[in-house]
């Protein structure tokens, strides 16, 4: 071990000990306000879950996969939605739609994450690809066996 090692190895050490005597996690203590609006965005996000839950429009799967991450995001920032000291005025869609108003939609043509950007040649280049990349992975030894040579 050489000095450099021995100086991260006692500034590590402090850091440590600082945080293990403070009495709230380290994210809290050093930035209590911070911390207090996540938990209020977190909850908007748990109530927007909510209202996706309860909209009729999810398959079960996709339910099953919302109220895992509901319990979640619960468990993680310790909150629940009959918590509404966390409530904002307006709700998670309406905050949304009140910021994309100032921005429009970008153009297809300047979107490059659109599927529909691809050309035909594109298009016909990858299924080749994809073709030839299923063919290749599903290769197997002739007769079943593979040979072995000590």
């Amino acid at each position: 071990m050489n000095n450099s090692d021995s100086v991260i190895d006692l500034r590590v050490s402090r850091a440590v000990s600082q945080v293990s005597s403070s009495p709230l996690p380290p994210h809290r203590a050093l930035h209590p306000g911070i911390m207090s609006d996540t938990k209020r965005l977190a909850f908007s996000i748990l109530r927007f879950l909510h209202d996706q839950l309860n909209s009729g429009t999810l398959t079960s799967d996709a339910k099953e996969s919302l109220e895992v991450a509901v319990q979640c995001m619960e468990t993680a920032y310790e909150i629940s939605t009959d918590d509404q000291s966390l409530a904002v005025p307006m709700s998670l869609p309406e905050i949304f739609n009140a910021a994309t108003a100032k921005f429009p939609a970008q153009s297809q043509a300047n979107n490059n994450s659109s599927p529909n950007c691809l050309s035909d040649e594109d298009r016909a280049e990858a299924e080749a690809l994809k073709t030839e990349g299923t063919q290749s992975s599903s290769w197997s030894p002739p007769h079943g066996h593979i040979p072995f040579n000590p």
